[in-house]
């Protein structure tokens, strides 16, 4: 069959399932429209279906109370005409693409009475105004061909339409447009998206979003996101990006939560973990307090609060309206554990290997306190007692010790001790290096830093009599100066003119 005949084929087909049955569909459709959490969320499933087409370029436009989504992916087949036809079929499979609830395209109707598509050689639409009682008519998935020419973008392959049914909407759907909302970073989880235009012609806004592969490693990617708004210079941001996969084990696939959302049948999963890096290659940790931080699921949820200083993404399952993630859920459970293996079995062996990153990996895995308690559960909490087993740090050597056999000496107190000094009083001690950042969590050994209080600590007397019995009168020399940094030199002259 052409094209159109397909179209006809599917409305034909729709017609013979009866009035009850198409009233119970269009009710279905309903209650599926309201679980939709934002009005803007069709933005983000064109973009994940985009990602699923392997399309390298998505531009989404706003004007005159029109959106339009054009990508360069695979165009449409007679399979995914059918599917978009459907309440929740799809024909994509579950281990190779993003979202396949073939849901995603229903968000549009919250938004629009007469969306269409032009793709390949289908041009088609859906329209309420068609039918005489659309309340109880399921018009959402009877499509209508278009007669005339096709209305694709140059440069793509596929056009949705989307004319916004009230003008009260476009002020919300405008928010959807900036980095609040669709937020760069969501380039780092896509598998084919190199680039996103985002343009609000009616008040001039164009944003451009690119991603680059800048590494030569096998264990790791680093990504550079670019983002450019209006004539403004590009910022950018750089992220060091694990993958990993992991099979299903039977008690997670056999789980009845599992079986009903229809990943019973997924032998593999992936999960990526993303570290934000400075232009100096350091890792650093996000941001906190944003609306955007933490765990990216497929990206209908868009993001969550986690807790963490680090990104994560994973299939986790969602409770009804797709806004938060399922809880009391194995499949949930096992992804975030997964994501601590990651970490433990693969993050920090890369970065101990790293001159740079040796030095605060472990401040930027442990956890702000806050967040989900799925990951603090599955993730924060077992990154802890992971690390208070098998911590590592840096030494003035360079040298990675467990914090037993390190000593915190601060630049302050350490400018008194020379390397004979260490040597005598810490035999079985390396000095942490000064750029070494560590949570709390590390039982460090360390020396007071302010000089008062040093001086009156066991430490300080030791090094006092040490220094006394050498009559070093360098050290002596060294000790006043800093104190008078410090203080006023009476306070200290009764005290230690002994020495």
């Amino acid at each position: 069959m052409n094209p159109k005949d397909i179209i006809e084929s599917i409305r034909k087909e729709k017609l013979s399932a009866g009035e009850v049955n198409l009233r119970t569909m269009a009710g279905a459709i309903d209650r599926l429209q309201k679980a939709f959490p934002r009005y803007g969320s069709f933005l983000m499933e064109f973009i994940q279906n985009a990602d699923d087409a392997e399309s390298t370029r998505i531009k989404i436009r706003l004007t005159d109370r029109v959106v339009t989504v054009s990508n360069n992916g695979k165009p449409f087949t007679e399979e995914n005409v059918k599917s978009l036809c459907d309440i929740a079929g799809s024909t994509k499979s579950p281990e190779e693409y993003i979202g396949y609830l073939g849901v995603g395209f229903k968000s549009v109707f919250i938004v629009s009475d007469s969306p269409t598509i032009h793709s390949g050689d289908f041009r088609f639409g859906f329209n309420k105004r068609l039918f005489p009682n659309p309340r109880y008519f399921p018009w959402q998935i009877f499509p209508h061909w278009l007669d005339g020419e096709h209305s694709v973008e140059q440069d793509f392959t596929t056009t949705f339409a989307f004319e916004i049914k009230d003008s009260t909407l476009i002020d919300k759907i405008r928010e959807e447009l900036h980095p609040e909302s669709i937020n760069e970073r969501i380039l780092l989880f896509l598998r084919h998206i190199k680039e996103i235009v985002i343009e609000d012609l009616d008040k001039n806004y164009v944003r451009v979003i690119n991603k680059s592969d800048k590494s030569e490693q096998d264990e790791y990617r680093i990504i550079r996101i670019e983002q450019r708004i209006g004539k403004n210079n590009p910022s950018h941001s750089d992220w060091l990006i694990f993958r990993d996969s992991y099979d299903v084990p039977p008690e997670v696939s056999n789980d009845s939560v599992t079986i009903d959302w229809e990943r019973n049948s997924i032998r593999k999963r992936e999960v990526v973990i993303a570290f934000r890096i400075s232009d100096s290659q350091q890792l650093v940790p996000e941001a906190k307090g944003t609306a955007h931080i933490g765990v990216f699921s497929f990206l209908p949820l868009k993001e969550i609060q986690s807790g963490l200083k680090f990104l994560i993404q994973a299939d986790f399952l969602t409770a009804p309206g797709r806004g938060e993630l399922a809880r009391d859920c194995k499949w949930n459970e096992w992804l975030a554990t997964c994501c601590f293996r990651t970490i433990a079995q693969k993050c920090i062996s890369s970065f101990l290997k790293n001159e740079k990153w040796r030095f605060n990996y472990s401040s930027i895995l442990t956890s702000d306190g806050a967040g989900h308690e799925l990951f603090k559960r599955f993730l924060s909490d077992p990154i802890e007692s992971y690390l208070k087993q098998n911590l590592l740090l840096v030494s003035e050597e360079g040298h990675l010790v467990s914090p037993n056999q390190a000593i915190l000496i601060k630049p302050t107190v350490r400018s008194l001790y020379d390397v004979a000094d260490i040597a005598k009083l810490y035999p079985d001690k390396k000095v942490v290096h000064n750029d070494c950042a560590f949570p709390s969590l590390a039982e460090v050994s360390s020396l007071e830093e302010d000089p008062k209080y040093f001086l009156q600590s066991e430490d300080g007397q030791q090094l006092l009599e040490l220094k006394s019995q050498e009559k070093n009168v360098d050290f002596f020399t060294k000790l006043y100066s800093l104190i008078v940094s410090f203080y006023n030199y009476g306070y200290f002259t009764s005290r230690y003119t002994r020495y």
